[in-house]
């Protein structure tokens, strides 16, 4: 893993140091009881930006060990949008235990880490072993090391092809010893848009329970009494709010203490209909968007939206149950992925412009999403079908000269974007159509996204006169 990243560094000594960066890598700590686990995270923040980066984290393992561990959620969008080029991890390395990271963002060096703080780059579910003696706590350190994995790993940060030792900042855990009586902890309400779960656990609690009483609340609601080894409860059939749950109980404590009335809470949004998330965000007017890695080649549009409520299936009329709407334009097709994603094809526009995504779901109610949705245009699609055929230099040649009707976006229609409509922009057309030296012969923006403004702001516009979209299959 060092000899990859290595690589990177560079042959002649940089004039700059590591005292001209500030760098940081941190991982998170936590506390619990024996057995319980706690989620760690390993934080980088920079004020430079970074090629790529390594380090080594070790514990020990009478006290801690790893269940399981993932990839932070900065690498999965660190290069451009996409995963990082190079991301090593290696939970079992030489040395160990511990668990090693190398990663290079980009090998081609398109893309860095960028300035930023707190970007997480390695999640850990770490487990408590070790069982602490009386009334005090363990504390242990989760720490980076430079000794893990053959060849060692260096805890080490790439700028400029150059490596550079950041400042550490390892973690503290803390093994709480044991209740000293049977208690209910780790109370937790999980929503769904109709339902609320509740889950808890018992600690210091050995043999029978000695709860008198076990009571469960909404509000001011009682739900019901429950035995005392009731781990969870499901809400069903509520309405949209915000619901506050109290489970509380009477025992006998075992250490001779005062008979205890005791309470733990949680709070739960129930949320019928919501949108997180819609993409894409732009499309070309007849529905269709093209696909940016290669230039002319269109793809069916389909827009995905995000959140929850969803649902599937028609009503007794025979219509969805969930329906999409762009600027009141419905989505003629859809498909719902279980109550989370929805897949619709994109309509049809026959009008430029930013509009509102619009989702509706039955007996759920709806929700707008405002101006997250732009209809544009693309250069030299002179007759606005999602292709670049000779039609389209034809196109431009009769208006030219032989009185053939006005191009649809004269934007459009001025292929090679000098702001004038003529017979360069058809010869353009034609050497694009037959594939001559795509080097010169590709448009300029927008190409490879829909616009609704030529970003050239010459004077000639996109004015749509007499188009009329028709849905494609």
């Amino acid at each position: 893993m060092r000899r990859s990243l290595l690589l990177l560094v560079s042959m002649v000594a940089a004039a700059a140091t590591a005292a001209d960066y500030k760098v940081t890598f941190t991982i998170t700590g936590g506390e619990g009881y024996h057995g319980q686990g706690v989620a760690s995270k390993v934080l980088i923040s920079t004020d430079t930006e970074l090629q790529g980066w390594s380090f080594g984290i070790r514990w020990d393992p009478a006290l801690v060990a790893l269940a399981s561990h993932s990839r932070g959620i900065a690498l999965e969008t660190v290069n451009n949008g996409n995963p990082a080029d190079f991301v090593s991890l290696d939970a079992n390395p030489a040395n160990g235990p511990g668990i090693t990271q190398g990663v290079v963002v980009s090998l081609m060096q398109v893309a860095v880490l960028p300035v930023g703080q707190n970007y997480e780059v390695l999640n850990l579910a770490l487990s408590l072993e070790g069982t602490p003696e009386g009334d005090e706590p363990i504390t242990t350190q989760v720490r980076f090391v430079e000794d893990l994995g053959s060849p060692a790993t260096s805890t080490v940060y790439v700028v400029s092809g150059n490596s550079y030792s950041p400042a550490k900042a390892d973690a503290t855990l803390t093994i709480l010893p044991p209740p000293k009586d049977c208690t209910i902890e780790n109370f937790t309400c999980e929503s769904d848009p109709d339902n609320v779960f509740l889950k808890w656990e018992y600690l210091g609690c050995e043999g029978d329970h000695p709860f008198e009483f076990l009571y469960l609340y909404r509000g001011k609601t009682l739900l019901g009494e429950l035995t005392v080894d009731t781990v969870s409860y499901d809400d069903l059939g509520l309405e949209p709010g915000a619901y506050t749950y109290t489970l509380a109980w009477v025992y006998w404590p075992a250490s001779g203490d005062p008979i205890t009335l005791d309470y733990v809470q949680c709070t739960a949004q129930v949320i019928a209909l919501m949108v997180t998330d819609v993409s894409p965000k732009a499309a070309f007017l007849p529905g269709t968007v093209p696909d940016p890695a290669q230039a002319g080649n269109f793809l069916p549009g389909v827009l995905t939206i995000q959140g929850r409520g969803f649902r599937d299936g028609l009503n007794a009329e025979n219509e969805p149950i969930t329906q999409v709407f762009i600027g009141g334009v419905r989505a003629p097709t859809l498909s719902v992925v279980e109550d989370h994603t929805i897949t619709a094809s994109i309509p049809c526009s026959s009008t430029l412009g930013v509009f509102d995504v619009l989702v509706v779901v039955e007996d759920r109610g709806e929700v707008t999403v405002p101006e997250v949705f732009t209809y544009g245009w693309l250069r030299a699609d002179v007759d606005i079908n999602g292709a670049i055929t000779l039609q389209d230099a034809i196109i431009v040649l009769n208006y030219l000269f032989l009185n053939g009707a006005e191009p649809y976006c004269m934007d459009a229609a001025d292929a090679n974007d000098d702001g004038v409509n003529d017979i360069a922009d058809a010869v353009f057309l034609i050497y694009m159509a037959a594939g001559v030296n795509p080097a010169i012969y590709t448009p300029k923006e927008p190409w490879t996204a829909p616009a609704i403004k030529d970003p050239t702001n010459d004077k000639i516009g996109c004015a749509l006169a007499g188009f009329t979209c028709t849905q494609g299959p």
